[in-house]
């Protein structure tokens, strides 16, 4: 998978964290270890399939990504599922377009038994010389095929969402609570709308041959984390700015959750997305609800009971410790950067 590889157990020095009087007070839910970037909480659906999602992103700081980003849906399957992991992703690349271009991608993969019961008897491609169950490999599907085009253009820099955009999630689910197609709409500051319309899975082929894709391609979610990340393939992404709110909203109770290791009916093969940025997120509340509002920033610096490290920068910026001043990036990774980051408010 080069877009956004999987990888078990993700730990990554803490990029925000919630200060020890936050922790005490219970209010919110426990956060994931390296509580940034490509380890956001896990969304849970309380054991049940997670019915009628919609993940809305509101850009209330415009987004400036001068190597691109993208926006991941994760999701974690039912663990006997066939379908075992999925992904519902938007992103843009300045390096192929002259203005803003929003691209949409859905990819899932099979568990290790069903990707090799499908290579037994429909001849599905195992990406190996001598494949047996362990080393056969590869997606299910991965769409749209190359090269992609985008579905929502806009006569605004290619490096950037600017405030007042929004890009919008709708997952279709069948009545088994089966995710089985995806709708994605970018809404401009003027609330001009461009969607894909329903994509749905039962018209994709599987991946390197010309049969549509069967029930073992499809499955219900019981758990999903919202990334906000670099393009694919392991990239960084390095914001110049940004900030903004993620709203997830389902017909079920949703919880958020730290881990799902001990979530034994989650599929747990897949702890997060190798693809990183410098973003953060707020803590969320413990208690369920069926809507759940979390925002996103640049981390800055001067949060109570985090430490010190370095002087407080203003919002966008950080704290270059080897220029020794505060800087927005100028496209490029910060070094040695000491400044303490705290979630966004």
């Amino acid at each position: 998978m080069k877009r956004g590889t999987f990888v078990r157990g993700v730990g990554l020095v803490a990029a925000s964290s919630l200060s020890p009087a936050v922790a005490r007070a219970g209010a919110f839910a426990l956060p994931p270890t390296g509580f940034s970037s490509n380890n956001n909480y896990f969304i849970y659906g309380g054991g049940k399939p997670i019915r009628g999602l919609r993940v809305t992103i509101n850009v209330d700081e415009d987004i400036v990504a001068p190597q691109g980003m993208s926006m991941q849906l994760n999701c974690n399957s039912p663990a006997n599922a066939n379908c075992a992991y999925q992904q519902y992703v938007t992103n843009f690349d300045p390096n192929k377009w002259s203005t803003l271009g929003v691209v949409w991608i859905m990819e899932n993969f099979p568990s290790q038994p069903s990707r090799w019961h499908l290579h037994n008897t429909i001849g599905f491609p195992c990406n190996a010389k001598k494949p047996n169950e362990q080393t056969c490999s590869g997606n299910l599907f991965n769409y749209p095929s190359f090269p992609r085009t985008p579905f929502a253009r806009f006569p605004v820099p290619s490096n950037r969402l600017p405030a007042g955009f929004k890009i919008i999630y709708e997952l279709i689910d069948d009545a088994n609570g089966a995710i089985i197609g995806t709708k994605f709409t970018v809404v401009d500051k003027r609330g001009r709308e461009k969607s894909t319309g329903p994509h749905l899975i039962h018209r994709f082929k599987y991946a390197g041959m010309q049969r549509l894709v069967g029930p073992e391609g499809v499955a219900p979610i019981l758990a999903f984390q919202m990334n906000l990340v670099g393009l694919g393939s392991g990239l960084h992404a390095t914001l110049n700015s940004g900030a903004g709110r993620i709203t997830y909203e389902a017909t079920t109770t949703l919880t958020a959750e730290g881990s799902i290791a001990a979530l034994t009916n989650v599929y747990q093969g897949t702890q997060g997305t190798s693809e990183t940025s410098n973003l953060v997120y707020s803590p969320l509340p413990a208690a369920p609800n069926r809507r759940i509002v979390q925002r996103f920033s640049l981390p800055f610096a001067g949060a109570a009971g985090i430490g010190s490290g370095g002087p407080s920068c203003p919002t966008g910026q950080t704290y270059n410790s080897l220029d020794k001043k505060c800087e927005i990036g100028r496209g490029r990774i910060i070094t040695n950067d000491k400044a303490p980051p705290r979630p966004p408010r």
